[in-house]
């Protein structure tokens, strides 16, 4: 139960938030400062990551469970 507990929040949590921080830091770090609108792209590009990234390991944790519950 642990170990699942683990891995929900790995997969929910923390990869999301890490997947983001590199997507805004591959936009703003090549840059010559931090306009307006490469921080809006950024903060989007931020939010929409974590935003995918945590339903698709959801979708796969609640796939896992069904086939475990079918046996």
């Amino acid at each position: 139960m642990r170990d699942e507990v683990n891995r929900r929040l790995v997969l929910g949590v923390a990869g999301p938030v890490l997947a983001g921080l590199l997507v805004f830091a591959a936009i703003v770090l090549p840059g010559h400062g931090l306009s307006f609108t490469r921080f809006g792209v950024a903060a989007a590009s931020f939010l929409l990551t974590s935003l995918g990234v945590s339903a698709l390991a959801n979708w796969l944790l609640s796939r896992r469970q069904e086939r475990l519950t079918r046996g």
